[in-house]
């Protein structure tokens, strides 16, 4: 009889074991669902063929990334303070850009919008960064922590619009 119960017990205890772990997994699932965001089209009207638009990305690395957080002033929803559209299309003409720059564990900063720039049909472009972080406690660091964000035209070196920035992002 005590050999059964036994039995019984481990029975239960190695399936509710089991059965947590699959509901860890599809959590896991849900939570790392909700992080992906997808591309945004900026612009009023009907969708129109990426032929016809300017797509903009941001450059994502091991440790730092940006995504964008307004076009042209007009505020872009985001799910969270470190996620964010990373890629948008836009219609040709003068637009500017505004990004969050987040180096992970670190900092995540609102920068400047950069200044107005023409956005050319068909072409792509990325938004670059580089930090060079400061030394010191935490208000030094961001003090002479130096970010330079530019856009470049996908396939060439040239800076569009560049800026660069401290810890603070001013």
């Amino acid at each position: 009889m005590i050999k059964k119960t036994l039995i019984l017990l481990l029975v239960v205890v190695l399936t509710s074991c089991s059965s947590s772990n699959k509901v860890a997994n599809k959590s896991e699932t849900k939570q790392k669902e909700s992080q992906e965001v997808t591309p945004l089209h900026v612009y009023d009207g009907e969708e129109l063929p990426k032929t016809e638009l300017a797509q903009v990305l941001t450059e994502f690395t091991d440790s730092t990334y940006m995504y964008f957080i307004s076009v042209d002033d007009n505020k872009i929803k985001s799910p969270s303070l470190i996620n964010g559209v990373k890629e948008i299309f836009l219609k040709p003409g003068k637009h500017s850009l505004r990004v969050r720059f987040v180096s992970k564990g670190r900092l995540a900063i609102p920068l400047k919008s950069f200044s107005k720039m023409n956005f050319k049909k068909g072409k792509s472009y990325t938004v670059k960064s580089k930090i060079v972080y400061g030394t010191g406690d935490y208000i030094a660091v961001a003090k002479t922590t130096k970010i330079t964000v530019w856009i470049e035209e996908s396939g060439s070196k040239k800076k569009y619009a560049s800026m660069t920035v401290n810890g603070f992002g001013k």
